[in-house]
């Protein structure tokens, strides 16, 4: 398992591989021996269309829930509270990565 830590995104470049995928939706399902994470984009009609699924230990599953709760911890604490009514991306803007 290999630890990553919260970071500020520095600028891409086109060496750096595939370009983010922005995700408005996420499905989770798991058994005993791995956890599956569905991303995808809410449309205008309210349907959802996934466009990645990962699959993972659930030991690497938690280590990603540990990640992100840090990594918000630090976003609170730089920009503020997370307000999700008022987060432009939940209606289709992605912003800038």
């Amino acid at each position: 398992m290999h630890r990553s830590s919260a970071m500020e995104l520095p600028p891409r470049h086109e060496k750096d591989g595939p370009n983010p995928s922005f995700s408005n939706s996420f499905l989770v399902g798991f058994n005993a021996y791995v956890f599956i994470v569905e991303f995808g984009m809410k449309t205008a009609a309210g349907e959802t269309q996934v466009h990645s699924r990962v699959a993972t230990s659930p030991a690497d599953a938690q280590e990603l829930s540990n990640l992100l709760a840090e990594s918000l911890r630090d976003h609170a604490k730089r920009f503020g509270p997370v307000k999700k009514e008022e987060d432009e991306r939940l209606h289709g803007h992605p912003g800038r990565y």
